[in-house]
């Protein structure tokens, strides 16, 4: 039996045109960068600022790259937007966990990055 995505109108036009799902893996994940970004302006401290932002960059970059090369290759398979959708938030999600647990590595990657302030 298949699950029925009528009642949620954003859902249904997603399931009917796959290539939304492809502009917010290309367009929508930036510009979510930025809003973070540009929020993270009114922190003080600039330890806790560093931390926010290497989080934004790493998880949301990551999923930038990865999300929009795997929707657009599943969107020239056929597949179905809500099955893009799926497939888009479940790698932001393992991404996230990914950081999770392994924020110290990351970190320290940032402190020996040569293009530091």
């Amino acid at each position: 039996m298949e699950f029925s995505f009528e009642y949620f109108e954003i859902l249904k036009q997603v399931n009917k045109t796959p290539s939304y799902t492809v502009m917010w893996a290309a367009f929508g994940v930036p510009l979510l960068i930025a809003v973070f970004m540009l929020c993270t302006i009114v922190i003080p401290n600039k330890d806790i600022k560093l931390k926010i932002n290497t989080a934004i960059i790493s998880i949301l970059g990551v999923t930038w790259i990865l999300g929009f090369i795997t929707t657009i290759l599943f969107l020239f398979t056929g597949i179905s937007g809500i099955k893009l959708l799926a497939i888009w938030c479940t790698l932001f999600v393992s991404v996230s966990i990914f950081y999770i647990f392994h924020s110290t590595e990351i970190a320290k990657l940032y402190e020996n990055f040569p293009l530091k302030e």
